[in-house]
């Protein structure tokens, strides 16, 4: 899923346990960076196979159960909360492309977004830069459960920022702020679709 997403799902958690327990800008800021810190692991995609960053550790559920028992072992709701944020990450990204859940070289989940021959085969995608830029940007936003997705979890992140932790309404700023980013990616690829010149650049999936 995009990063906005995961940005999302890491608020409504954070917003949900300070509802609970309060939690300063700290421990507030810390649930939410682990619910999308882990999709920054794309600066170092070129380490792993296919220059998937879903292919590294950190796309696997180790991290998470590692934060998780730290914060077990410390008594801490809020680094246990993170941990969940984390782990949240990777079981929403089994929907669409997977990831390597168990960091054993193969991509599991359910891999929605995908046929059952590009399950087993994608090398004709990732060969051209250019072709996979398009392929993923396209078969994300050409179905409609991504977007369903999306819209149910922003409107959530809404609800729960508002009616828990209104104190804290501007982390809504950092949903905006990624919801534009890949917004703008499509906009760049709709535009070197129609064979305009585009300055929006597209990343790699």
């Amino acid at each position: 899923m995009h990063i906005n997403v995961h940005f999302g799902i890491g608020l409504i958690i954070a917003s949900v346990t300070h509802y609970f327990i309060q939690l300063n800008i700290f421990t507030f800021s810390f649930i939410v960076l682990c619910g999308f810190i882990l999709d920054f692991d794309i600066i170092f995609k070129k380490y792993a196979k296919d220059h998937n960053h879903r292919m590294l550790i950190s796309h696997s559920i180790y991290p998470s159960l590692i934060i998780i028992i730290i914060g077990i072992i410390l008594n801490e709701i809020w680094v246990l909360m993170g941990g969940i944020a984390y782990f949240c990450h990777i079981l929403i990204d089994l929907i669409d492309w997977g990831t390597n859940f168990f960091y054993n070289n193969k991509i599991f989940g359910l891999r929605l977004l995908l046929t059952p021959e590009e399950r087993i085969d994608l090398s004709h995608v990732l060969e051209d830069k250019n072709n996979r830029q398009f392929f993923f940007v396209q078969r994300y936003y050409s179905s409609k459960l991504m977007i369903i997705l999306e819209i149910l979890i922003g409107i959530s992140m809404f609800i729960a920022v508002f009616v828990f932790v209104i104190n804290y309404w501007y982390f809504i700023f950092g949903y905006v702020f990624f919801f534009g980013f890949h917004l703008s990616e499509y906009i760049g690829l709709k535009n070197r679709k129609m064979g305009k010149k585009s300055r929006i650049p597209l990343i790699n999936h």
